[in-house]
């Protein structure tokens, strides 16, 4: 199967804060505990660039990104640092929203919540 010390490409399409890809290290991590891991992300937030950087051995970025608008427009300006680009499916507000951990208040929420099956229910 594996050697001892494999190594694995982690691949994500846009990091934010790093939550995702830091629980992906450490679930790698806790499988093959010397396991080595190069990361290659599309867009990186230049504020949590650093956020892995002692988890993995490599990083690969294509842009960085002001996605969870730390950074003044003067400073974006000076780091040439464009505005964030989203998906064709993705709502600004939205994602500015979610960012900040609150919850976004979608146009159709009670008719969602009336027209559809409740498969399980959390409390965080």
């Amino acid at each position: 199967m594996f050697k001892n010390t494999p190594t694995f490409l982690l691949v994500e399409g846009d990091q934010c804060f790093g939550n995702t890809v830091i629980t992906a290290i450490k679930d790698l991590k806790r499988v093959f505990p010397k396991c080595q891991i190069i990361y290659a992300v599309d867009c990186l937030d230049y504020s949590y660039r650093n956020a892995v950087k002692d988890l993995v051995k490599k990083i690969f970025y294509g842009k960085y990104t002001n996605h969870c608008e730390e950074l003044s427009e003067t400073e974006c300006r000076k780091l040439k640092i464009g505005k964030a680009s989203l998906a064709p499916w993705e709502n600004y507000t939205e994602e500015i929203t979610t960012l900040s951990g609150k919850q976004f208040k979608y146009n159709d929420d009670k008719a969602t919540k009336t027209s559809s099956v409740k498969k399980a229910s959390f409390d965080f």
